[in-house]
């Protein structure tokens, strides 16, 4: 047996040696078999807790290889290096998110200053990084957006979060390096705000998401938007949102369901209208727009762009309500800007109570010259195969 041996190897060679204690005596195999084997000649001490042996008759020491993850120093001088290499070792790196120093507020508002706009000069990664992701630089410039090349020492492309007055208070960056570890970070009071396309917070239909990106792509097909920066919001927000049409746009995930959940009876209690609004095949509404590129993301959701006339919406609720969701279509036909075609609307949806449902296309194609009556709506439906956005259904 060599000198390379675990307490199992001892415990082997010394079937009868003492169990139990942080001392044990055994046999030592380097002696030789031309002694005794009893209890007089266990001359290898063992330490069970640090694994370090000694036989006191042929003078040999080592350590135990269950104890053993290199070659156990042996001279003081060996053992004073060891204890030196122990004391600078960097812990093993790992792949968590590695969170940064919170950044004081002077910090975070010099790297928003010294920013550049998307389609400044010196923006360029910015620019590409979304357009990338399907937005063109000059739309999300136009909300605010802007590039920085140091942001928490990273280059990233950053959000405004203002408060209800207005007031810049955090700054959200999305990171385009390429690592993920993390992709986003936060500087500033978030809590106290959110992210808005133009003239969102004060649109009679507005949309409630989670990422800026999201609210942005919202945005692009004609829907008013804003970011929660994650899944809560301020306190001020159901209040600036009182008596408005309200689509919870939230992830389709848990989070973003149980938040969606939470939010809608806060907004009804302010007298706000609302219908969960979730995305179908995609995560988030940015993932939808890099599958489906503008064109279809501004079909699926054409229903509630603020660019669509009384009579296109009017028939988006007839479709919805021959889809099943009742819900859907009425909050649609509440969209209508004119009263008399609005209550119209809403007749004809009576009308078409008890109708048959069934998936839908998430288009509308009915020529101007169609009957609007349920039959021929019903024949034109009938070559479109295609589901409608998953709203108004259960998450």
């Amino acid at each position: 047996m060599s000198a390379h041996f675990s307490l199992a190897d001892l415990e082997t060679n010394d079937g009868r040696a003492p169990r139990g204690g942080r001392e044990r005596r055994f046999l030592c195999p380097l002696c030789g078999d031309a002694k005794a084997r009893d209890a007089a000649h266990r001359s290898l001490a063992v330490n069970t807790q640090t694994g370090t042996w000694l036989c006191h008759r042929c003078g040999e020491r080592g350590l135990l290889t269950d104890n053993r993850t290199e070659r156990a120093p042996q001279s003081g001088r060996e053992r004073a290096r060891a204890a030196v290499a122990r004391a600078f070792t960097l812990p093993p790196r790992d792949n968590a998110p590695q969170s940064q120093p919170e950044a004081t507020e002077a910090t975070w508002r010099a790297w928003w200053e010294t920013s550049a706009p998307l389609t400044g000069n010196g923006a360029t990664t910015g620019a590409a990084y979304v357009a990338g992701r399907g937005l063109p630089a000059d739309v999300a410039s136009a909300a605010g957006v802007r590039y920085s090349t140091a942001f928490y020492g990273r280059p990233a492309v950053l959000f405004p979060v203002h408060d209800r007055s207005g007031a810049l208070v955090a700054v959200s960056g999305r990171f385009t390096d390429g690592r993920a570890n993390p992709k986003t970070q936060t500087a500033g009071k978030k809590s106290n705000g959110v992210f808005a396309t133009p003239g969102a917070l004060v649109a009679p239909l507005i949309a409630v998401c989670e990422a800026p990106m999201d609210a942005l792509s919202l945005h692009l097909c004609g829907i008013p938007a804003l970011a929660l920066i994650g899944t809560n919001w301020p306190e001020w927000l159901p209040a600036a949102l009182a008596f408005r049409f309200v689509l919870p746009a939230t992830d389709a995930d848990k989070a973003g369901d149980d938040a969606a959940a939470k939010l809608q009876p806060s907004l009804e209690a302010r007298g706000a209208r609302t219908l969960r609004l979730r995305p179908r095949g995609a995560k988030d509404w940015s993932e939808l727009l890099e599958q489906r590129g503008a064109a279809g993301l501004r079909a699926y959701l054409a229903p509630f762009s603020a660019t669509m006339n009384d009579e296109r919406r009017g028939l988006w609720a007839a479709e919805l309500h021959l889809a099943g969701r009742a819900d859907a279509a009425q909050f649609v036909a509440g969209l209508m800007a004119d009263a008399l075609t609005r209550e119209q609307a809403r007749a004809r949806l009576r009308r078409l109570a008890g109708s048959v449902c069934g998936e839908l296309p998430d288009t509308l194609i009915i020529p101007a010259d169609v009957p609007n009556d349920e039959a021929s709506l019903r024949r034109c439906i009938d070559a479109q195969r295609e589901p409608l956005p998953d709203i108004g259904s259960a998450a």
